[in-house]
């Protein structure tokens, strides 16, 4: 073989090395990138599962305390223990006239998904409703305590709807729509619940004094804000902190505080981890909020601090310094 054909032989085996290293390497890469794909699907459906789960173990919670709370499991026991409760407040608050109407039954309602929509057979009850009406003559401290009990109790029920119509007498036309609860797997078949509601922050005679001593048909005015003290310096800004302050802690459905701007009346509904904003360059955000003690932890822009009910925000108990509110 000439030398000059052995050159030739030797890049054209080089050549086809280099095309078969291409073509390995690319199966190769090909199926690193195939396992790399399959390993981010599954840890994906990993994580997908384990959210599923911990909302279930979540909703489990939540309905085993609605369980706890819901009327009796039988719907026509429930009916009757309900409405003897509701004639049994409606006569202690002192209500004129009073009349409960209960349902005659109970609406269901029923499981639907797209599993049960072809399935035979009776479907899955969720729960049912009982609406109630309510109707009587009451003094506003009346209907007050009529409300502080109702809310007092831990059944499952709302207000859904209330009207007061002023009387000549100098009394109110009350009218109150309410919904029950029965829950199918409730832990009681015949009684009411015993457990208290969570929803008040004071006593009657506390929500008495403040709902009796305002005129409730009048539209609300915030009270002006005071005018700072006048000093031979340049005043500074207005501190809008000084004029918030906090109101409630309540369940709303979630656990919620309310914060109330006395300059604007605007009030604000936050649950933890929510910011607010309140000017001048003066935001905050909800670190925690505790029910049993009626107290939320704040953070006013670099500095938290524990407030109760009735403190402004220029008040409260620090609790150390932190970064601005995330």
């Amino acid at each position: 073989m000439q030398k000059r054909e052995k050159q030739l032989l030797g890049v054209v085996v080089a050549l086809v090395a280099v095309l078969a290293g291409n073509w390995l390497y690319g199966k190769v890469r090909s199926s690193i990138n195939a396992r790399n794909n399959e390993i981010t699907r599954l840890s994906g459906e990993v994580d997908k599962k384990k959210t599923q789960i911990e909302r279930g173990k979540l909703a489990a919670t939540k309905l085993t305390k609605y369980e706890s709370r819901a009327l009796p499991s039988d719907p026509e026991l429930a009916r009757f223990a309900y409405s003897a409760w509701l004639r049994k407040i409606v006569g202690e608050a002192g209500f004129e006239d009073p009349n409960v109407e209960p349902p005659t039954q109970a609406t269901p309602k029923f499981l639907m998904s797209a599993s049960m929509r072809n399935a035979k057979g009776p479907r899955p009850i969720v729960y049912q409703r009982l609406p109630y009406s309510v109707r009587g003559k009451a003094t506003l401290e009346e209907l007050t305590k009529f409300l502080h009990t109702f809310y007092s109790a831990g059944h499952l029920h709302l207000v859904r709807s209330l009207t007061m119509t002023p009387q000549e007498s100098g009394k109110l036309e009350v009218k109150i729509t309410i919904d029950a609860l029965v829950l199918p797997n409730a832990d009681r078949k015949d009684a009411l619940s015993s457990v208290p509601g969570e929803s008040l922050a004071g006593t009657f005679e506390e929500y008495r004094d403040v709902i009796t001593k305002r005129n409730t048909f009048a539209a609300y005015k915030p009270a002006p804000p005071k005018p700072p003290e006048k000093t031979s310096k340049p005043d500074p800004a207005v501190d809008p902190a000084r004029f918030a302050k906090v109101t409630a802690i309540l369940t709303d459905p979630e656990l919620v505080v309310w914060i109330h701007m006395e300059t604007t009346g605007k009030l604000f509904k936050l649950a933890e981890g929510e910011e607010f904003d309140l000017g001048e360059e003066r935001r905050g955000k909800v670190h925690r909020i505790h029910l049993t003690t009626r107290t939320v932890e704040l953070q006013i822009n670099q500095e938290k601090k524990l407030y109760g009910l009735g403190d402004k925000l220029t008040e409260g108990k620090p609790l150390g310094t932190e970064t601005a509110a995330r």
